[in-house]
């Protein structure tokens, strides 16, 4: 994926620390795999298995090679090779990108307008064929049925990430799929969701995970650092106060419409 690869070479620095921090998330996301698959192999979530698998992951960065190479008559690419006993978890980007893919296919067809819905991901072009903004609702994440409060948007991407759709729950404990990146266990944190708004699908896919890995406190500090500079970005967190808190960029595009929330925006 050339584009991918362009973009994160062209993030902040500290961007590129997040991504290599994903870059555990196979061996650890495998771990867990295993461990809602079969009760007999809990052990890989035990504190021995998980420190086995942290131990892979010094230096993995500078082993992993990347070269070009042709993908038979379609196109150009990159071919990936990774260390023994590691994978590459593309979980956080590969719905970003394949919108963003969609969105510049159906550009270079001629179309004005066209929304895509790959389930947490929405990415539009254009607005409306009436010529009014696109309306996406943000998700609760105490009732998946109902939604927090509405979008209204032009051409962007609006990707969320939150732990209440991928998860099992085993002795009374919940496992989902947010990895922190130094334990090699589920996040711990008190967002529940956590929405992006960019014109960049891959790098709103990318953000919404990594925003959340950070909890609420940091991710404001970064968006106060980064979100409105050059790939600029807002964001909608939910968190377990019931508490809806928007960026400024999104004062007259949000609005709340669950009574069980409140909402507050943030310089």
């Amino acid at each position: 994926m050339p584009g991918w690869r362009t973009k994160v070479r062209g993030l902040p620095e500290n961007e590129r620390e997040i991504g290599r921090a994903r870059l555990r998330q196979g061996e650890l996301m495998d771990i867990l795999r295993i461990y809602a698959a079969n009760e007999a192999l809990h052990k890989a979530c035990s504190d021995e298995g998980m420190e086995r698998r942290l131990r892979l992951i010094p230096g993995a960065w500078r082993d992993i090679r990347m070269m070009a190479t042709k993908l038979g008559k379609i196109c150009d690419g990159l071919a990936v090779t990774v260390p023994d006993g590691m994978e590459i978890d593309i979980g956080a980007l590969a719905k970003g990108y394949t919108s963003d893919a969609l969105i510049g296919l159906f550009r270079e067809e001629g179309a004005a307008s066209a929304i895509v819905s790959l389930g947490g991901n929405v990415q539009t072009l254009g607005v409306k064929p009436d010529g009014s903004l696109w309306n996406v609702a943000v998700q609760d994440p105490n009732n998946t049925a109902s939604y927090v409060g509405v979008l209204s948007v032009g051409q962007i991407a609006v990707v969320t990430s939150g732990t209440y759709q991928r998860f099992f729950i085993q002795n009374g404990k919940t496992y989902h799929h947010l990895i922190n990146p130094e334990t090699g266990r589920p996040i711990n944190n008190t967002l529940k969701s956590v929405t992006v708004v960019t014109e960049d699908g891959t790098l709103a896919d990318c953000l919404s995970t990594a925003m959340f890995v950070l909890g609420q406190s940091k991710a404001l500090n970064y968006w106060r650092q980064y979100g409105t500079k050059e790939n600029s970005f807002d964001m909608v967190l939910v968190n377990t106060d019931n508490e809806v808190i928007c960026t400024k960029g999104l004062i007259e595009k949000f609005t709340l419409t669950n009574s069980n929330y409140t909402l507050r925006y943030m310089e």
